[in-house]
């Protein structure tokens, strides 16, 4: 078709929709009109290109392959104290703008598989769709990035590494108290969460450690952080949601 068809079909179908097939998606408007009164022509299938910006987050953000269909939306709340979580995270998100004024953090405890991960894959996605960035990490990989600069191995300084960690909108830290607690792994986390607290940066922290136990053989997420980087994850309105229902694993 020639230019000037082309815009002659346009200007006759100004305002009339125009429906496109997209092979997975199925039927969809091709054209819409903004609120400056201007038509508009999708060249592609609207859900194909939000597919493939989410694709392109997820990858950015490392978020793993396995939860990469993670969404806040399809997060099965059925009890009361999962709704309450998920109510909680799902505010956390929508109201980054307020987190990142106040260096809001979240702090998820509690069984293996229970959906913190989950949860916190779903936060980052709704952060990144609205132009924040976010990084998932375990903190095996974030010790292990560390200590690959120890002794002037490695491309990047030490505290290269740690700034990359500290400057990035939202850090996901996952499985803490995995690791074998160590001095030298304590004071990495403090250089990381101490500048992101500084310069108001918001963390979801993860973690199967309890937040307190009646045992004193068992370590607690205070043992592992230290009890001084522990206390600050409330500042700003930081909240520590437990997430102590059973594994959604043993359901499937």
């Amino acid at each position: 078709m020639e230019h000037s068809d082309h815009g002659k079909k346009l200007e006759a179908l100004k305002g009339v929709p125009f429906l496109e097939l997209c092979e997975k998606h199925g039927s969809y408007q091709q054209n819409v009109i903004g609120d400056d009164g201007v038509e508009r022509w999708f060249a592609q299938c609207p859900s194909c290109v939000i597919e493939a910006k989410t694709h392109r987050l997820v990858g950015r953000a490392a978020i793993p392959l396995r939860f990469s269909d993670r969404e806040l939306s399809n997060y099965h709340a059925k009890t009361a104290e999962q709704q309450m979580v998920l109510a909680l995270v799902t505010e956390f998100a929508e109201k980054f703008a307020d987190a990142m004024k106040r260096g809001t953090c979240l702090t998820l405890v509690g069984n293996v598989g229970t959906g913190k991960t989950h949860l916190a894959c779903g936060v980052a996605k709704h952060v990144m769709r609205n132009g924040y960035s976010a990084l998932y990490s375990q903190v095996s990989e974030i010790i292990r990035k560390v200590r690959s600069t120890w002794g002037g191995k490695g491309e990047r300084s030490e505290e290269q590494v740690i700034n990359d960690f500290a400057s990035i909108d939202l850090l996901i830290m996952d499985e803490i108290g995995v690791q074998f607690g160590t001095e030298a792994e304590q004071i990495t986390l403090f250089e990381i969460i101490n500048k992101r607290q500084a310069n108001l940066k918001p963390m979801i922290l993860l973690s199967n450690l309890p937040a307190s136990s009646d045992d004193k053989n068992q370590r607690t997420l205070p043992d592992y952080l230290g009890t001084r980087v522990f206390d600050r994850l409330r500042e700003g309105g930081g909240k520590l949601l437990v997430c102590d229902w059973e594994s959604y694993r043993r359901n499937v």
